[in-house]
Parts: C-alpha cells; structure tokens; sequence
C-alpha cells in the first residue's frame, strides 16, 4: 500500500471517530445535550427572576 493510499485510510479512520464521538455528545445525556440543557435551564431562572 503506497503512503497516499495509508494516509487516506488513517484519514477516514479519523473522521469516523470524530463523527461517532460528535453522536454521543448530541445523545441524551451527552455533553453537549447537557450543556445546552444547562444553559436553557440559566436562561429560564434569570427570565423568571427579570419580573
């Protein structure tokens, strides 16, 4: 296998780890879907209190 071909696959290794970790983050109870929970939580409470 010549290095273009090697460097190829290590790519695509790369973008497939990449994608399964951006899916779990987006999971419920991923980090991203807590942050985005949290934040929405903060936005609520300083809304309430605003009145």
């Amino acid at each position: 296998m010549d290095s273009e071909s090697e460097r190829g696959r290590q790519v695509r290794e790369r973008v497939l780890m990449m994608r399964d970790a951006a899916v779990n983050a987006m999971r419920s109870g991923g980090s991203s879907h807590l942050a985005l929970t949290k934040l929405t939580e903060q936005w609520k409470q300083n809304d309430s209190s605003a009145f």
